[in-house]
């Protein structure tokens, strides 16, 4: 008599549904800082002036040029890792994964134009200012190769898999700033964010039983996935800043960005190859059982970028000459449940065109978020060396955004493997030289993020477990700035 190995099948199926886990990310706000003077003082600016970078961290700040001015930043280089420890974790295998890479992006490009001579001691002074900015970026790439051989019933595993995702968002739009007698700022700036998003993922799974046949006592299953996507959505936000100066060299700012208003655009192309074959100890098709080769694709995805309200608060003094200092706290408020990625249910066909209605065999792009709320702080300093050289350093927090509690309960959790909840510390250190027309800066930010993750557990049948994470981020920053 012979025992079927369709049972199997279950867990195969289920390991297929792991490449729809590829996705963007939401997980903290600064794993790195914008701009010439913030990327050296941890991100403290919402109560700085005259920089133009200012159109970012608090548009009132842009009140304080006096001259036509481009201002250029690049993330020269970065490297993050990330270590995801027990990804796999069963009694009779445990694996854990990492994610190794480097990327260089232009951060920002502001050009500021004061509309008059007016430098903002008396009356009014009006600044215009227009940006391309990409305060959003991430990427991941993953590999996993887990394994298991030596079962009392001769059953065994090999899993190997690959997750690659990176996302950038840009940011582009205008600003007006107005300076009132050079002790009141106020300024209104306008985002168009477009986000980019690309997701690739291979899986693969060899399972091997033993099953109750003389002639064939050994089969194999083997099952792979590849999975891509790319996906484009639109939107937009307003952002309110005030400045104050309340006493000499004491500045007090106020930032109110609003959450992003609706879709404008959106689109998403998904596309999905799966196959399953079993064969026994001769390599030759198991009876009873049926191979296949499926290819699913769908171009109706929809991609709902969103971000939250935030608000920040900063002060600073400064000693003309000597030295400044600055700090910040600001606040992102949480989101409640939305999807972020949507499409439609799309079944392979068969040879006659009709859908073969197996949802583990079926291409299923939804993707949900809910976002919690984060509570930063930002601290730095600039200090003068000597006339036109300058040495900042900074520290801040970085805490994340990611609602793991809604995942646990929507049992989502293979979904949200990739969305590890991180407390994350920064630190920056930077140089600039400060020339009459041009100035000239580097810095470099370290973030060291500590969490926990999804497992993958649930595959093989048994409760899913917190798989610990620890992520490294080192950012060198180039900036530069010139009076036209």
């Amino acid at each position: 008599m012979r025992s079927s190995p369709r049972p199997s099948l279950a867990a195969l199926a289920a390991c297929l549904v792991i490449a729809g886990v590829s996705q963007a990310r939401d997980l903290n706000r600064q794993n790195y800082l914008l701009g010439e003077l913030p990327s050296g003082m941890g991100g403290a600016a919402v109560s700085l002036s005259g920089d133009p970078i200012a159109i970012f961290y608090n548009p009132a700040g842009l009140a304080g040029m006096t001259r036509q001015g481009l201002s250029l930043s690049a993330s020269a280089y970065q490297a993050r890792w990330e270590d995801y420890s027990g990804v796999l974790d069963l009694t009779a295998m445990r694996a854990d994964m990492e994610s190794q890479t480097f990327a260089t992006f232009p951060d920002s490009v502001v050009y500021s134009l004061p509309v008059d001579s007016n430098e903002g001691q008396d009356g009014l002074h009006h600044v215009l200012a227009l940006a391309l900015l990409i305060p959003d970026y991430d990427k991941l790439d993953a590999k996993l190769d887990a394994g298991f051989r030596g079962g009392l019933d001769g059953t065994g595993f090999d899993l190997k898999g690959s997750y690659f995702l990176e996302e950038l968002t840009y940011w582009a739009g205008p600003a007006y700033a107005l300076s009132i007698g050079g002790f009141l700022r106020v300024g209104l700036s306008l985002f168009g964010l477009v986000t980019t998003s690309t997701a690739r993922s291979n899986t693969g799974l060899k399972y091997r039983a033993t099953v109750d046949d003389p002639g064939n006592p050994e089969v194999s299953f083997y099952s792979t996935q590849t999975y891509e996507r790319t996906a484009l959505g639109v939107t937009a936000l307003l952002q309110l800043g005030l400045q104050a100066q309340v006493w000499r060299g004491l500045e007090l700012g106020l930032t109110v960005r609003s959450g992003t208003l609706g879709s404008i655009y959106t689109e998403g192309k998904d596309l999905m190859f799966s196959s399953l074959t079993v064969e026994d100890a001769d390599g030759n098709p198991y009876p009873g059982t049926r191979a296949y080769v499926d290819r699913v694709e769908t171009d109706e995805g929809e991609l709902a970028y969103r971000l939250p309200w935030m608000l920040a608060l900063g002060v600073s003094y400064t000693e003309p000459g000597r030295y400044r200092l600055a700090l910040d706290g600001t606040y992102h408020f949480p989101l409640g449940r939305w999807r972020y990625y949507d499409g439609p249910l799309v079944f392979p066909e068969d040879p006659s065109g009709q859908p073969i209605r197996d949802v583990n065999r079926a291409l299923y792009p939804v993707e949900w978020r809910q976002l919690a709320g984060a509570f930063n702080v930002n601290a730095g300093a600039e200090v003068t060396l000597v006339e036109g050289w300058l040495l900042r350093l900074g520290a801040f927090t970085n805490f994340s955004v990611v609602d793991q509690d809604f995942y646990a309960e929507r049992r989502l959790e293979r979904q949200a493997l990739f969305l590890p909840r991180l407390t994350s510390f920064g630190v920056s250190l930077g140089g600039g030289m400060v020339g009459e027309r041009t100035t000239t800066s580097v810095g470099v930010v370290y973030v060291y993020g500590l969490g926990e993750s999804f497992s993958m557990d649930e595959l093989f049948g048994e409760p899913v477990q917190r798989s610990g994470v620890v992520a490294h981020t080192l950012t060198v920053v180039v900036s530069g700035s010139a009076k036209l």
